[in-house]
């Protein structure tokens, strides 16, 4: 073989041999308990620190008639996704009993919180599916003030700001009378088959929603040492 064969060949040798050693000391940094997951976490009970939605995501300045939310149902789907509360991720809750499938996309308003427990529901009007745990620029359009269980769980309804077929609309009087009706009437019927009484009261329009927005906002700094232990 010529020199110039044998440099040809070879050359790459140095190269493979630093990537080796990379490679190398971050497996051996990992077997000695330096990797950013520690062995010692993967066993603990307590739950490991990550950015938790309802209380790290910032609905913005211009809550509450337009907001960021994060969306945890997509239209179309059986499954009830919904926020872990103590990890921030989201969570197989249930599959529906029913036949019913979420006609809107389903989410929650961030650092707000509600006589429930949890934070403030939202459904988002857009015409396609949204992935859970995705971030959704809304803007507010009306509430749907609800009793479930004997407690109010009101639902926000909102419309996607960025959605060129729903972006113009301001109010819930404005959409078609179709579509409100289409989401009332799965609220009533989707528990059914659980034995749970839901009960729709009655459809209101933006500035109510603002209202609640701005209660449950206004509620969530009242009870955020108890709510985030990291504030």
């Amino acid at each position: 073989m010529s020199m110039e064969g044998f440099y040809s060949r070879y050359r790459l040798f140095p190269i493979f041999f630093q990537i080796f050693r990379l490679a190398s000391g971050g497996c051996m940094r990992y077997l000695h308990g330096q990797s950013a997951l520690r062995s010692s976490e993967l066993f603990s009970d307590k739950e490991p620190s990550v950015f938790n939605p309802w209380h790290d995501l910032v609905p913005g300045k211009e809550f509450p008639y337009e907001f960021d939310c994060l969306v945890e149902i997509p239209q179309g789907s059986r499954v009830k996704y919904e926020l872990d509360k103590a990890t921030g991720l989201i969570r197989v809750d249930r599959i529906l009993h029913s036949a019913n499938y979420y006609p809107v996309n389903y989410g929650f308003v961030p650092r707000t919180y509600c006589e429930d427990g949890d934070p403030l529901d939202i459904f988002i009007f857009c015409e396609e599916p949204l992935l859970p745990n995705t971030i959704a620029t809304v803007r507010s359009i009306g509430v749907i003030e609800m009793i479930d269980g004997g407690e109010s769980d009101d639902k926000i309804v909102a419309i996607l700001s960025k959605d060129p077929l729903y972006k113009d609309y301001r109010h819930i009087e404005d959409l078609p009378v179709h579509l409100v009706r289409r989401l009332t009437r799965f609220l009533e019927d989707y528990k059914i088959l659980e034995n749970k009484k839901v009960e729709v009261k009655e459809v209101h329009g933006s500035p109510i929603a603002a209202k609640i927005l701005t209660q449950a906002a206004e509620l969530y700094q009242a009870n955020i040492k108890k709510l985030n232990p990291k504030a």
